[in-house]
Parts: structure tokens; sequence; C-alpha cells
């Protein structure tokens, strides 16, 4: 015992008496301020502080709670049904494949930084299979679960974003480009806007010598989420044709915001086009 009698608030275990006389163990009250508080006992033994609720953790929302219970329902099913109930259903679809020239064709097999709007990759799989593809897909639980159905695919993923890191993904990359294989990226991925293209693209291009392939998706009989880039879904029998644009080699001498400027516009222009001839090979009004 220290020489200083504790006062009653001071004793780290106080034993009282509940209306019906049973005895219960309380928590000492915080010793009051100033001078007067004891020093017999460490500061561990004294009262914790209350957490605040707000900053350790806070609230979720409605919204942000579906989402969660999604994402767990989600996860499973996409890691060991995702793969086999695509490759059953994207059989039905009737799919070709059209270059627009020799050259986008010579781009595709030797490696290329190969770009298309993110509301077309459902229709991306299974038409792209076996073509030495390298996907770019963004850091998070989305990504990782986007991942983990492209790997039961057969394609390899690189973690990052033309938005975000682009820096720190450029020499994977690169060594992948070296191996003959191809990085395909969707430059409009969340949080969007829709069928827009960052000042990376060019940067990529100019900084890993290969040239940027536009891929256009026309699908024939399609579904359209409510999503900020509307989403495309295939029905069954519906026709999908992927139309690959001529390659567009960003220059090593290209830098400062305006030439950068320039060939991200031109990226997007070559974009559009590709799309909009991919329709045209099926004979359908092009819709965006």
């Amino acid at each position: 015992m220290c020489g200083k009698r504790l006062k009653r608030h001071e004793h780290p275990i106080r034993i009282l008496k509940d209306r019906a006389g049973r005895r219960k163990e309380t928590a000492p009250k915080p010793a009051p301020a100033g001078n007067g508080a004891s020093t017999c006992y460490p500061a561990a033994s004294h009262p914790r502080a209350p957490l605040n609720i707000d900053q350790d953790k806070r609230a979720l929302t409605t919204q942000e709670r579906k989402r969660i219970r999604r994402r767990r329902i989600a996860k499973p099913l996409v890691r060991y049904l995702g793969s086999p109930l695509l490759r059953l259903y994207s059989s039905l679809w009737r799919k070709r494949l059209v270059y627009e020239s020799d050259a986008a064709r010579d781009a595709v097999q030797n490696g290329c930084l190969a770009v298309l709007w993110h509301g077309r990759g459902f229709s991306l799989l299974p038409v792209f299979r076996g073509h030495k593809a390298s996907i770019l897909v963004s850091p998070g639980d989305d990504g990782r679960l986007i991942a983990d159905l492209l790997e039961s695919w057969g394609f390899e993923t690189i973690t990052g974003s033309t938005r975000h890191g682009a820096t720190a993904a450029l020499r994977e990359m690169l060594a992948v480009l070296q191996q003959g294989r191809n990085i395909v990226v969707t430059p409009d991925g969340p949080p969007g806007p829709a069928h827009t293209v960052t000042s990376a693209m060019a940067f990529l291009s100019r900084g890993t010598g290969y040239p940027v392939v536009p891929l256009g998706m026309g699908i024939h009989r399609r579904w359209r989420l409510s999503s900020y880039d509307r989403y495309t879904i295939p029905k069954p029998f519906a026709r999908v044709t992927s139309f690959v644009g001529n390659p567009i080699q960003v220059p090593k001498d290209a830098r400062g915001e305006e030439a950068g400027a320039q060939w991200t516009e031109t990226i997007r222009q070559a974009l559009l086009r590709a799309e909009e001839r991919a329709f045209d090979e099926l004979g359908i009004p092009f819709d965006l």
C-alpha cells in the first residue's frame, strides 16, 4: 500500500450492491482534475477514455451495407462458378473478329496497348481469350474480384490504374509487352465519366514505345445496365463483332501538356471510330 490513503473514487475496483442486494464490480470513475489524482497505481489501471465512434468506425449508409453484402455473395460465385457459367453463356454468341489492316493484326501479334470502353468489358472475355492478353485491373475489392474471373479464363492481370498509380504499373507493363503480349486497358473505368480517355494512355505509349490499338465492340441484341457507362451485356444468340483499329504510336518527343492533350484526343477519336465500324460490320445503327 502507498502511504497516501486512497479516496473512494480512486480504488481500481469498487464493490457495489444493486437494488436486489447482489454484489457487482464496476470500473472506477476518472480521477478529478488537478493535483489530487493518485500516483499509487500505474496509468493502465485507470479507466480508458471512451472511444470516439465517429472517428474509429464510420457509420455505413444503407447503400454501402448493400454493396458489402453483394460483394460477399458475389465473391465465391465469381471465383467458383463465374468462369464455367460465362463460358457456357458466351458459347451462345455468334462472334466475329475484324482487323482494319495488316498493321492492326501485326500490332496485336507483337504486343500493343489495346483500349476499349469499360462498358464493353463483358464482351471482351470470350472474344480475346487465347490472344496473349494481360488486363489492367483497378486496385481494391472490386478489382480483385474481376481479376479472379479474368485469371480463371487464362488472362494475366496487372494491378494499377490509368488515373492513379500508372507510373508504378509502367515497369510491369513494359515487361509484359516485351514478351509479345497485349495489355488491355479500359481508359474510362470507374469512377468515370464514360467514354473519356486520360493522358495516361499517351504517356504509356510514349514511355513503352508500343502502339495504342483501339478495340470497338458492336453488339446486336443487348441489355444495358443503369451504371455510369451503361454496361452492355449481349443477349443469348446475339451477334458480337470486335473491330481492331489501326495502331497509334505516340512518338518519344511528344512532351508537354499540349502534345499530351492532342495525342489523348487522337486516341479517343480512334476508339469512337472503331466502335462505329464494329456496328457498321453488323449493319445496325451505332449505339454508344
